[in-house]
């Protein structure tokens, strides 16, 4: 069956993508109706949603409208254009997008009092309506390329969040590691300590004055040897628990350094899509 039969200016997008676009123009064709074809003016909106177009267009038939009819079509019955026409017409409306495409298609049709606006009609009536449907379409392009720009800027937002997370997680990992190696540090002088106090001789005791003191003195030594004995084991384990934290920490330091890189070359390339779709806004006319 056929659809459509038309001639458009296409606008080469792609999603998320900046692309230099002219001064928008729609243009003069012919669509398929319920009703059967009749001549339209058709516009191009690049990276548009089908809905959001439906409701823009609805909205404006429903500013100029008596009644809006939501069927086949957007049908405005007893529509005001007061450039086009001191009387009241008929617009028909039909947008469409087709799978997988980026772009949605407006086809507009104006019936007036002598019949369809065409390329052979009344100047006032041709430039009057072209006008019309030129004049909203830059609306929705820049409405849209605005949403655009919004999804865009928070992709970046979030990717910048991730690079800034990387970027703390790193400082509080080096912080870790710092303090890491000081207790490492610190346990392994202790444990220096310990074994060199441990391989002192034992002092001699002389049994023959006070044997009472001699006993006592020689539990006292062997409670302090023993004391020695755990601080030395406890430094070792702390050493070598420190040690095996420090590689973990500096195995997490270069892949987090590893990360920022990758994720510093997101950001960059996504920072060049927000500035494409900034420029898309701005030659929007």
């Amino acid at each position: 069956m056929m659809r459509t039969l038309f001639f458009a200016m296409a606008f080469a997008a792609c999603p998320y993508v900046g692309v230099a676009q002219e001064a928008f123009a729609p243009v003069m064709g012919a669509y398929q109706y319920s009703n059967g074809v009749h001549p339209v003016v058709t516009a191009v909106f690049p990276n548009a949603d089908l809905r959001t177009v439906q409701r823009f267009w609805k909205d404006q038939l429903r500013s100029i409208s008596t009644k809006v009819l939501d069927k086949k079509e957007l049908i405005g019955e007893a529509a005001r254009i007061p450039s086009a026409s001191s009387d009241t017409m008929r617009i028909l409306i039909q947008s469409e997008q087709g799978r997988g495409a980026q772009d949605v298609m407006t086809h507009i049709a104006f019936h007036t009092n002598i019949g369809y606006v065409a390329p052979d009609s009344p100047e006032r009536e041709l430039k009057g309506c072209t006008e019309w449907v030129r004049s909203n379409s830059v609306a929705l392009l820049k409405q849209v390329a605005q949403k655009n720009l919004d999804l865009g800027q928070r992709d970046l937002d979030r990717e910048q969040r991730k690079l800034n997370d990387l970027q703390r997680d790193l400082q509080r990992t080096e912080g870790n590691l710092r303090i890491t190696e000081q207790r490492g540090e610190l346990a392994r002088i202790e444990k220096a300590e310990m074994d060199s106090l441990l391989s002192l001789p034992t002092m001699p005791i002389n049994t023959a004055t006070d044997s009472v003191a001699a006993t006592d003195e020689l539990k006292q030594q062997a409670k302090d040897r023993g004391k020695q004995e755990d601080r030395s084991k406890r430094a070792d384990r702390t050493a070598t628990s420190m040690a095996k934290k420090a590689e973990d920490l500096r195995w997490s330091i270069k892949t987090n350094k590893e990360d920022q890189v990758k994720q510093e070359e997101v950001v960059a390339k996504q920072q060049e899509v927000v500035n494409g779709l900034k420029r898309d806004l701005d030659t929007i006319r």
